[in-house]
């Protein structure tokens, strides 16, 4: 997990007037924030509404959420940032053990009061990645750790 830890006791000032303690943040908390700023600006996603929480499952299988990040994290994005286990080149997006993307959907729509627009659950999605251990990683560190979700033993 890499989570900027340089001044512990500071506070950063994010978009939308939040303020973080800089030690709970994410490293990628400004790629974040740029793309949440771009969907609020944009209008896109501002005329749909959705009126139950199963209507995600299907957005949810059309790979919207994927799509999402991936647009966020792009490979250019990624050439900049190293792996955040080995420091080689990064490859992989991982959400890390325990804050995959469905409960991390999960979460965005449990606090929902329907109906909601769209825009506003994308914005929330990116903004609960604030706190995680997302990063970047390469191939074979990201398959360590899919292996290790998955609970297989890994050889030493």
């Amino acid at each position: 997990m890499q989570l900027v830890n340089r001044f512990p006791e500071a506070n950063v000032e994010c978009k939308f007037g939040k303020m973080y303690p800089i030690s709970k943040l994410n490293i990628h908390f400004r790629q974040f924030e740029k793309k949440i700023a771009k969907i609020c600006a944009s209008e896109k996603w501002s005329r749909q509404l959705i009126s139950s929480p199963d209507e995600f499952c299907v957005c949810f299988s059309n790979n919207v959420f994927t799509n999402l990040i991936h647009d966020t994290f792009t490979r250019m994005y990624m050439k900049k940032h190293p792996c955040c286990e080995c420091g080689a080149q990064s490859e992989q997006r991982c959400h890390g053990i325990g804050e995959e993307r469905p409960k991390l959907l999960q979460r965005v729509l449990d606090r929902q009061v329907y109906p909601v627009r769209w825009k506003k659950v994308l914005c929330e999605f990116l903004h609960e990645h604030i706190y995680t251990g997302f990063c970047l990683k390469c191939r074979q560190c990201h398959l360590k750790e899919c292996q290790v979700r998955k609970g297989i033993k890994l050889k030493v």
